[in-house]
């Protein structure tokens, strides 16, 4: 079972530092999936992790964020917090 899941899991990984000094770049991760339910692919991951990127992006300087392997910069991205899920 682990190894037929993980098939299906990509990991969310950006790079942070402090705005107002030169520091290293921090990692953090979370993981992530994709559905599909018949109006395209979404990508679905912890309210926790979607959160701390959101706080990252405001709080600190991010310097990369990527899905999997494949880099990306969400505009926009504090917009959709509201439309999660808390079943």
């Amino acid at each position: 079972m682990l190894d037929s899941g993980s098939e299906y899991v990509a990991w969310f990984v950006w790079r942070y530092q402090s705005k107002v000094m030169r520091t290293p770049l921090l990692p953090r991760q979370g993981s992530m999936f994709f559905l599909d339910c018949g109006r395209g692919p979404f990508a679905v991951t912890a309210g926790h992790v979607f959160e701390r990127f959101i706080k990252d992006r405001a709080q600190y300087r991010v310097r990369g964020s990527q899905i999997g392997n494949i880099a990306f910069n969400p505009p926009g991205a504090a917009d959709r917090l509201g439309q999660e899920s808390r079943a």
